[in-house]
């Protein structure tokens, strides 16, 4: 009998550490499955932050993008604006010169064509009257 009972008693000994390793098991089991759930949630989080950032980087790239494209097309704006300038006051010299060109023309055109009124000298000289309207009058003797 004491061979049963030494054999209950380890029986029940090692059904007891069995049940007590089942137990343990069965925790370590529940915080395995906590911890892949947290880190299934820490994955998703980090995906959809990843993506985040990913949208946002792509966001800021085209939008750098397009101020260098607006830089570009404002200096090219800038070039095209100074050389117009430029090329106006270019003309706008040419168109002066041309004007006191044909102003000094239209001078020399009225003076040497102008009526020649004034009094004869003595010594058969010409004397000038005066100014008339801005135009010098002249009297020649024959």
């Amino acid at each position: 009998m004491s061979a049963k009972e030494l054999w209950g008693d380890e029986r029940r000994r090692l059904q007891s550490e069995v049940a007590r390793v089942e137990t343990h098991f069965e925790r370590m089991r529940s915080e395995r499955d906590v911890k892949e759930h947290e880190l299934s949630a820490l994955g998703a989080r980090e995906r959809t932050a990843g993506d985040s950032h990913r949208r946002g980087f792509e966001k800021l790239t085209a939008e750098r993008d397009a101020l260098k494209q607006q830089l570009a097309q404002s200096a090219q704006r800038r070039l095209q604006s100074e050389n117009e300038s430029r090329k106006r006051e270019k003309e706008s010299e040419r168109l002066k010169e041309k004007l006191s060109a044909l102003v000094n023309d239209k001078r020399r055109d009225v003076v040497c064509g102008s009526i020649q009124i004034g009094k004869p000298t003595a010594a058969g000289g010409v004397k000038e009257d005066g100014v008339r309207q801005g135009l010098t009058l002249v009297h020649f003797s024959a």
